[in-house]
């Protein structure tokens, strides 16, 4: 939800959300239970404002592209193509 709507998120190492975040997930992701990386990571963002508006921005940029509904169809259905051209099709 946070992506959505542009901005930065502080979340810790889970799968799947290195890809979530992309290239951007070291700056915004804290291995649980590091205490201090999370409060690196809260300080940078709350304290650099052009940071926060660049995660921001790229965070919704990224959520856009790869998880919106419409990429999200078109996955999908290069996933099924791909699969009827392999059956010979």
């Amino acid at each position: 939800e946070a992506m959505g709507v542009g901005l930065p998120v502080i979340c810790s190492r889970a799968d799947g959300v290195e890809q979530l975040l992309g290239p951007l997930a070291e700056r915004q992701v804290a291995t649980f239970g590091e205490a201090d990386a999370f409060v690196r990571l809260i300080t940078a963002i709350v304290c650099d404002d052009s940071l926060r508006r660049e995660l921001g921005a790229a965070n919704r940029q990224r959520l856009a592209e790869r998880f919106s509904l419409r990429a999200m169809i078109e996955a999908f259905e290069r996933l099924y193509l791909s699969l009827d051209t392999a059956s010979g099709r």
